[in-house]
């Protein structure tokens, strides 16, 4: 039997897949940052300020009501 490039590639493939259905998918699906952080007081600060300022920006720029 003759090797082909193609014959190689499609055995290549189902050993890779075949390694791969091996590992747990939770090791590909880690998060690359930390998300266990915890946030300083300055971050508190921006976050009050930014939705102040949303909370502000949609009370001046709401409809009046108009009379029926």
């Amino acid at each position: 039997m003759k090797l082909t490039t193609n014959s190689i590639l499609i055995a290549l493939g189902f050993i890779f897949f075949a390694v791969m259905a091996c590992f747990p998918m939770t090791i590909f699906a880690l998060p690359l940052i930390n998300t266990q952080h915890t946030p300083t007081p300055d971050s508190y600060a921006t976050l009050q300020a930014m939705v102040t300022q949303t909370i502000v920006a949609m009370t001046q720029n709401a409809p009046t009501p108009t009379p029926v």
